[in-house]
């Protein structure tokens, strides 16, 4: 997001707000940057109707294990935040991470998941938090 495009987002934000126009705006500027950051931290817009909410794909990525693999398909090697881990702990984790959803809701201004259990979203919503 562009600088411009914050400073739109925080003055949509502070409309919708009540109190003194300037505190609004203040609290509207944490919020659009926060969402800036989310945006790069591979955030991607999505809206329909009412909804407005960041969803984020690279969930082994957001969570922090990479892999290679065979040419089968199959885990030949696997790291959890840099450190080794077996290739079955991997296959659990990218199992269940390939089947959810985790998103950051733009109207509650909270964290949101489906079928991810809850470890693995309270993992990725701290990496967000810390970024």
């Amino acid at each position: 997001m562009t600088a411009r495009e914050i400073m739109v987002r925080a003055h949509e934000l502070a409309r919708g707000m009540e109190g003194d126009y300037s505190a609004r705006l203040a609290l509207a500027l944490r919020q659009a940057w926060f969402e800036a950051r989310l945006i790069a931290s591979g955030g991607k817009l999505w809206e329909r109707g009412e909804h407005r909410r960041l969803y984020f794909n690279d969930l082994m990525g957001l969570y922090g294990l990479e892999v290679d693999r065979y040419n089968t398909g199959n885990i030949s090697h696997a790291t959890l935040d840099g450190e080794q881990i077996s290739n079955s702990s991997a296959r659990q984790i990218a199992d269940m991470l390939g089947w959810g959803k985790f998103w950051y809701d733009l109207n509650t201004g909270k964290f949101a998941s489906r079928d991810i259990s809850q470890t693995a979203f309270d993992r990725m919503t701290e990496k967000l938090l810390a970024s």
